[in-house]
């Protein structure tokens, strides 16, 4: 067991050696290229030919700072052994006469302790930059390095991040309809196919299989509940079942339009926002800060309620389960139920991928959005206009004049269509009135424009 940490040790003083050897030809490489620098310029490219062979000084760097990182990555592998090894030796001391060392040593034994994968050393920003100094390695290649990762292995940006809890109706109705939902969502995922992908753009804080749940538990229990209500109040039993069928229906058509219906109202609440937060993210972008700082910086603004719980999305998927950015935005933008806030993630994604010019291209989306929100708001006004002239003439003269010919005819005397003034004008007043003007306002509400 010895031996073996001391091969590994002894490897790993290998590697920091080989590290020692790619620094010195650093500085090797440094002072040739100050010297051919010092030279007439026409001697230079002869010389850089002759001692960097057709390779630029960047391009030699480069390939040494790569070596350095894959070098310091098997130290790290040899680390692991050895903790391993040192781990395995304490089982083996606290469980004389179960494994055999001889076994150990012939690699044959694995640890009946079910082993989470090692967690990579998190460095603060302070500690990276001194490591990066000591080794002379390009913090711009570190920087290219770590963005190629799918997943950062090294640094966190920042640890703020948003857990939901659980909500105890949620756990409660669980331990009754847990393996019914999962059964019933595993064979027929056809008809949860809509419901889930509302659910997610709803941002409902809660698990698709504990909402089906609900949904499934409360419709059974309203079944009893609506025969039991309707037929005491309507004092029939057939009666109460079949209003406790209609009833049932409509609990279970709640449960499955409710998501539709909030992700139609964030994507409204979204789009109102957008253009404001456009100007926003390209002013901070033309400050040059990192994308992941424009996020950083919108989302503690608290200025956006609905897309600051998007933004929050991507914060997440970065420091919490430790994406790279744009792994983060293609998750946020396959879920965002703004398809304007979806195509700016993208354009984002490929600027970003691409090393496109991120502020001109937050910069043009920003006049884009505002000039559309602009439009959409004056047509909105022209709108109002026409329906402020129906709703006088509907509205405000005809029941002035519907008054003004019952009075007439009540004088006269007589009635209409079998009808009493009176009970005409009590049904107009109470009735008929009321039931326009809330329909003009339903009106309204549907016609207004989403920004």
């Amino acid at each position: 067991m010895v031996s073996n940490i001391a091969d590994h040790a002894k490897h790993m003083l290998e590697l920091l050696e080989d590290i020692k050897n790619y620094r010195d030809k650093k500085e090797e490489l440094k002072k040739i290229t100050e010297q051919i620098n010092k030279l007439p310029r026409e001697q230079q490219e002869q010389k850089k030919r002759e001692q960097l062979k057709g390779k630029t000084y960047e391009e030699i760097t480069k390939s040494y700072d790569q070596q350095i990182l894959n070098l310091l990555g098997n130290i790290e592998e040899q680390n692991s052994e050895i903790y391993h090894i040192v781990e395995l030796e304490s089982y083996i001391t606290t469980a004389p006469g179960s494994i055999s060392k001889e076994a150990v040593t012939k690699a044959e034994v694995t640890l009946p302790i079910s082993k989470e994968p090692l967690k990579y050393l998190r460095l603060s920003k302070k500690e990276l930059n001194n490591l990066i100094d000591e080794l002379n390695i390009s913090k711009e290649y570190v920087k290219d390095f770590v963005k190629k990762q799918t997943k950062q292995k090294g640094i966190v940006i920042k640890r703020e991040y948003s857990i939901y809890s659980p909500s105890g109706i949620g756990k409660f109705v669980n331990t009754f309809m847990n393996n019914f939902t999962i059964s019933i969502t595993k064979n027929y995922p056809q008809l949860f196919k809509k419901l889930s992908d509302d659910f997610k753009k709803a941002d409902i804080k809660m698990l698709f299989k504990t909402y089906v749940s609900l949904m499934i538990f409360f419709t059974i229990i309203s079944f009893p509940i609506f025969i039991i209500l309707f037929s005491i109040l309507f004092r029939g039993v057939i009666t109460g079942i079949l209003l406790g069928i209609v009833g049932t229906a409509l609990t279970l058509a709640l449960f499955y339009l409710y998501p539709s219906n909030l992700a139609n109202k964030r994507r409204k609440k979204i789009k109102n926002d957008l253009p404001f937060a456009m100007i926003h993210m390209s002013a901070v972008a033309g400050s040059g800060a990192r994308p992941i700082d424009i996020f950083d910086l919108m989302l503690s603004s608290g200025e956006y309620e609905e897309l600051g719980k998007e933004i929050n999305k991507i914060m997440n998927y970065v420091n919490l389960f430790g994406y790279d950015l744009t792994t983060a935005l293609k998750n946020v933008a396959a879920t965002t139920p703004s398809p304007d806030f979806k195509e700016l993630l993208n354009g984002m994604i490929s600027a970003i991928e691409t090393g496109g010019d991120l502020k001109g291209y937050l910069e043009g989306k920003a006049i884009d959005e505002l000039n559309t929100y602009k439009l959409e708001r004056k047509k909105y006004v022209e709108s109002l206009e026409t329906y402020s002239d129906i709703y006088t003439a509907i509205l405000i003269a005809a029941p002035l004049l519907f008054i003004v010919v019952l009075a007439i005819i009540n004088t006269i005397g007589g009635q209409i269509g079998g009808f009493s003034v009176a009970t005409l004008a009590t049904f107009g007043t109470y009735g008929l009135i009321p039931i326009l003007n809330i329909g003009f306002i339903v009106f309204l509400t549907i016609s207004q424009p989403e920004i």
